[in-house]
């Protein structure tokens, strides 16, 4: 499957955008969806809040982010959404206490064509 930005057909449109509460509205559907409120925000305190971000790719980001990170920890566990300023941009970083990809794996995380296996997920759960 080629997924739309490897077809040149996806397009990065920034607009200014209240960032903190795009986030919790994006954390706020995961959850309802989950029906869990396990999700974390921490953001640092001179966070500006009106930026000029592209929504709809960040909504696929941290969407993809969260539901990963939810989906692979236990129930009882939290995930946090950190966001920092960084230099002329944003940290955005989820942290989980997930059962993680194996390191063998590792180099393969950015390869849009590679699948990690997961029968691993199922030997953790078990």
């Amino acid at each position: 499957m080629v997924t739309q930005s490897d077809q040149h057909k996806l397009s990065f449109q920034p607009k200014p955008m209240d960032f903190r509460l795009f986030c919790e509205n994006t954390v706020e559907l995961l959850e309802a969806s989950r029906d869990s409120m396990r999700i974390q925000l921490d953001y640092e305190d001179s966070l500006e809040n009106n930026l000029l971000l592209d929504g709809n790719l960040l909504r696929h980001i941290l969407y993809n982010l969260l539901s990963n990170a939810l989906k692979y920890s236990s129930e009882d566990s939290k995930v946090v959404l950190s966001v920092c300023n960084l230099n002329e941009g944003l940290e955005i970083s989820v942290v989980d206490n997930g059962i993680g990809i194996p390191e063998a794996d590792h180099g393969n995380l950015l390869n849009p064509f590679s699948v990690v296996p997961m029968f691993w997920v199922f030997q953790e759960r078990v």
